[in-house]
């Protein structure tokens, strides 16, 4: 169970961190263009409602391209299902986030500095970290959870802990199973 727990807590920790890019960059375009902002709001809106196992058919399927034949075996692919189903739920946090922040602070950020990198490290960033920590967590546990598309990419030999508890209780209450989930 310990590879389980460590394969469950890496995959959760990466997709947390890969998911805040789209998710940030969303928010943003959401927050900045009117007509495109409409569009990924309900984007964002819409693709949570899409199950889990279709990412999970679509990624076999762009696991068997030549191309990303090699990424199979690696984690690569249960991180892409967090990222992708996950990261809208990031993106509308941080909208909202982003939304109860006075806006006199980003143009006094935009003003003040020579460049926006500058800009964005010391003033959008720190104001924002709040919000990218909940973004953050709030993905990393739900990518913790996630079981209908880990099921169909997870490596061969490779486990974590939700695939294996539905694994036990799927496949009936064994002397096994009774232990690990017996009443203390």
């Amino acid at each position: 169970a310990k590879g389980a727990i460590y394969t469950t807590l890496l995959c959760a920790g990466i997709s947390a961190l890969v998911a805040l890019v789209p998710a940030f960059l969303w928010a943003e375009g959401i927050r900045r263009f009117k007509r495109m902002g409409k569009v990924l709001w309900t984007a964002a809106l819409i693709t949570p409602a899409i199950p889990g196992s279709l990412f999970g058919i679509g990624l076999v399927y762009t696991g068997n391209l030549p191309i990303f034949e090699r990424l199979t075996d690696t984690l690569v692919f249960p991180v892409l299902i967090s990222v992708g189903r996950f990261s809208p739920w990031a993106a509308i946090l941080l909208y909202s986030f982003r939304k109860r922040i006075d806006p006199i602070f980003f143009d006094a950020a935009a003003v003040h500095n020579p460049s926006p990198t500058k800009g964005f490290l010391r003033v959008v960033l720190p104001m924002m970290t709040p919000g990218i920590l909940a973004a953050a967590i709030l993905v990393g546990v739900l990518a913790a959870g996630e079981l209908s598309g880990t099921l169909l990419v997870l490596p061969p030999g490779v486990d974590t802990l939700i695939p294996r508890i539905f694994t036990y209780l799927h496949y009936g209450a064994t002397p096994h199973t009774a232990l690990r989930f017996a009443p203390s």
